[in-house]
């Protein structure tokens, strides 16, 4: 039996984020102190691993979760709260390289994945201000003509019709901005408050029979016939196992962790707006996100504040002075909205693949990985659980849509050189000066 021992984990801190000072209660659960035995135990406590772990507790295997901090205390509990349909790789690639019924099929589980959120919103009566509405921004005018393509493509194409160009003009009747060349309002992708969307999930898993620890971080995973998972005070005996810690799992298995890169992001949440200031900025309730290589993405929470994320540091480093980031961001783009304050900032990482698309597969008969949704991952997590079920319940056919797809590894050597972080500059370049 192969055994490894993961590197210390760092601290996530949770006390910064909007979401865990606006939240729901939050559950809390024991820390996992003995001998446990299960049919499946999943590692991690963000949408991932819940929506995995009730998803295979509704087929009726025994489940235990392991989260090393608090559940949500990872990307679930640090993002945009932007739902948003497709997968961050353009689907013209994604039908050039894997041919054009499997990206239908890929389109159509994307979907799904955002019809899930609102059926689960629904069964579980989760309170977490779901709103309808995206908009992608163009900054120029050559991305106005790549959304307009987009437009046709996803009507003539995959038969999607929820989307409406807007030129300049009309976009400004939902951002108010001068910055903009045009966007295109999609219908079907939205936002939330996804902690609180992740705390409905984990009573809904609870209340199944998942057995939920918290604070207890993984030690040693014995891998076998059947595995053992060792924390510091106990472990887990049990026939599966599922990685669900996406951008967290750092040193937990080296060859996940060669598959993507950890980008860090910035977010800020200002102090609750006035009506007039709120019109000022995002009249239509909204969220939006430009086209940029290195983005903005913003939108008023259900407490009237702005939360505006940015920044991409693909060394995956701390920002120093995330208020002023943040505050200078605003500032660019909405010059009209002088008198705020931010209440909060905080950064979280993004793990992203090569191709841009999610890991989903088997790293062994009774190993599963979930991880990369490069961006997407308040929609995407969810149906990694519900492919993860079906397929460990012998209904293997959506899951192998995406574990066929082809992933390459991230040279470490590359994402700790420097001459990454020019290519990341240059980004910028392009992007201010289009």
């Amino acid at each position: 039996m192969k055994s490894f021992t993961p590197n210390q984990l760092k601290d996530h801190r949770i006390s910064e984020t909007y979401y865990h000072s606006n939240s729901n209660k939050a559950p809390v659960f024991s820390q996992l102190i003995d001998r446990q035995t299960a049919d499946i135990c999943v590692i991690g406590g963000g949408l991932t691993g819940v929506s995995t772990a009730l998803n295979l507790a509704e087929k009726g295997f025994s489940v235990i979760l392991l989260e090393a901090h608090r559940i949500g205390s990872g990307a679930s509990g640090r993002n945009g709260g932007q739902i948003v349909h497709g997968y961050s790789c353009d689907m013209d690639v994604i039908s050039k390289t894997l041919g054009k019924q499997k990206a239908i099929m890929l389109w159509d589980l994307a979907l799904e994945a955002i019809e899930a959120i609102d059926r689960r919103i629904n069964i579980h009566n989760i309170l977490c201000e779901r709103k309808s509405g995206y908009i992608f921004a163009a900054t120029n005018t050559s991305q106005f003509g790549d959304l307009q393509h987009i437009d046709g493509k996803l009507r003539n194409f995959y038969n999607y019709n929820n989307t409406v160009v807007l030129d300049k003009k009309a976009l400004k009747k939902w951002v108010k901005t001068d910055r903009y060349a045009g966007g295109l309002l999609d219908y079907g992708s939205g936002h939330f408050h996804s902690l609180n969307y992740l705390y409905g999930l984990t009573k809904a898993a609870s209340d199944i029979g998942v057995q939920l620890f918290e604070n207890s971080e993984i030690t040693q995973i014995i891998r076998g016939d059947s595995l053992t998972v060792n924390t510091n005070f106990g472990s887990v005996k049990a026939k599966t196992l599922v990685l669900a810690g996406n951008a967290y799992l750092e040193g937990l298995e080296n060859t996940l962790q060669q598959k993507i890169v950890r980008i860090t992001s910035t977010v800020g949440v200002t102090t609750p707006l006035s009506i007039d200031q709120i019109n000022d900025v995002l009249p239509g309730g909204t969220a939006v996100a430009d086209c940029n290589n290195i983005l903005d993405y913003f939108r008023i929470t259900g407490d009237q504040r702005l939360l505006f994320g940015a920044g991409a540091d693909y060394l995956g480093r701390e920002t120093k002075n995330k208020k002023g980031f943040i505050r200078e961001r605003i500032l660019k783009l909405f010059p009209q909205l002088n008198n705020f304050d931010l209440e909060f900032a905080w950064d979280g990482y993004i793990a992203g693949t090569r191709n841009q698309l999610p890991e989903i597969r088997q790293l062994q008969s009774n190993i599963y990985i979930a991880h990369g949704f490069s961006g997407h991952g308040l929609a995407l997590t969810g149906l990694a659980g519900m492919l993860i079920s079906e397929k460990i319940s012998g209904n293997s056919k959506r899951f192998d849509v995406f574990s066929e797809i082809k992933h390459y590894n991230v040279p470490q050597s590359v994402i700790r050189n420097p001459l990454l972080v020019a290519a990341m500059l240059f980004e910028k370049l392009k992007d201010q000066y289009r």
